[in-house]
Formats: structure tokens, C-alpha cells, sequence
């Protein structure tokens, strides 16, 4: 008969210390900080400030990609900050190196003349804002290494003396455009 108890007794501790375990093993992971490799996948049509992104790796999540400046406010031209508006919450990336090898990129950019198409690519670091992570991503760190491609269809000029031409002007709306970025980091959250 003692055996019989004991054995219960015995039974019952260890099913105590394997639910304590496990709970503790639970809270520990829900607490653990995330570190590791993150890849972008981010696409439009480039006319805009938004732009559709996919997140894989460590992040697996999707959302848009906005454009901002540093107060958050949208700002398609001036290229310092992206906001990453994810399901799960949302950070930001400074694009601020990125954007000053676009620009060099346009610089030498000449369209084909005979089709007014053309590309341009550059890469660059993308640091995340510090203190800028929601959600989720609360307290994230790191950088991202994005690769921008652009491909471009211009218009020609229907009148004038460069009639038929390619209109290469910065005021000169695409006939089309598609925009793509990928790249990879680390970061921690």
C-alpha cells in the first residue's frame, strides 16, 4: 500500500515539474531576443511614396513601404526615411546613404534613344532608426543592404524642335515605371 502512494506521489511531482519546466521554458522564450537575417523584397510602380514589401527570415511579414522624412511626414522626393508598415508592427530604415547613390545613378543615367527606356541601380546601407520599432519590432536594431532597381519608359516630345526625341526633363511624366528593392541585414528585436 505505501508503494501504491509513493508511486502517486511520485507521479505527481514529476508531472508538477515538468508543467514548471515547460512554463518556464515558455515565458524565457516569449522574452528571448530575436537576432538574425532578414530579407526584403520590396515592389511598385515607383511613382509614389508607397510600395508593397515582403519580409523573410528572421522577420517573416509583409506590409507597405512608405517614404518620410525625419518628422513622418510623407515626402516622396527628399528620400531620408522608410516606414515599414508590417501586420505585426512597423520600424524604420534610414535611406539617406541609399538615396545619395540613386542619385548618382540618375546623374549618368542616359535613356536608349530610340525607345526612351532605360534602368538604373544602386546599393546601400540602410540602418534602422533607432527607437523607431512598433509592436513586434520594439526595440529593433541593425542594418540592411538594399539593391534599387528602376526601369523606366520616358516620353518623346510631340512638338517643337526635339519632336519624336526622348524628353529626359525631370518635369517629364513615364509612360511607365516599375521600381523593385531587395537586399539583406541583420537585425535584433
Amino acid at each position: 500500500m505505501h508503494t501504491t502512494r509513493y508511486m502517486k506521489l511520485l507521479t505527481t511531482a514529476v508531472l508538477i515539474g515538468a508543467l514548471s519546466m515547460s512554463v518556464s521554458t515558455s515565458m524565457a522564450s516569449a522574452g528571448t531576443l530575436k537576432s538574425g537575417t532578414v530579407h526584403v523584397f520590396d515592389y511598385g510602380d515607383g511613382e509614389g511614396v508607397g510600395s508593397t514589401v515582403v519580409l523573410t527570415g528572421v522577420i517573416g511579414d509583409m506590409g507597405s513601404a512608405d517614404s518620410i522624412d525625419a518628422n513622418g511626414t510623407p515626402d516622396p522626393q527628399k528620400n531620408t526615411e522608410v516606414i515599414l508598415s508590417l501586420v505585426r508592427g512597423s520600424f524604420k530604415i534610414s535611406v539617406v546613404a541609399l538615396d545619395k547613390k540613386i542619385n548618382q545613378a540618375f546623374n549618368t543615367f542616359h535613356a536608349n534613344s530610340s525607345t526612351c527606356s532605360g534602368f538604373v541601380s544602386a546599393s546601400g546601407s540602410a540602418p534602422v532608426v533607432a527607437g523607431s520599432g512598433t509592436g513586434a519590432y520594439a526595440g529593433i536594431t541593425g542594418s540592411i543592404t538594399l539593391n534599387f532597381s528602376l526601369a523606366v519608359i520616358g516620353a518623346k516630345y510631340a512638338s517643337g524642335k526635339h519632336k519624336g526625341q526622348c524628353n529626359e526633363s525631370n518635369n517629364s511624366p513615364s509612360i511607365g515605371q516599375a521600381e523593385l528593392v531587395t537586399g539583406s541585414g541583420t537585425v535584433s528585436f
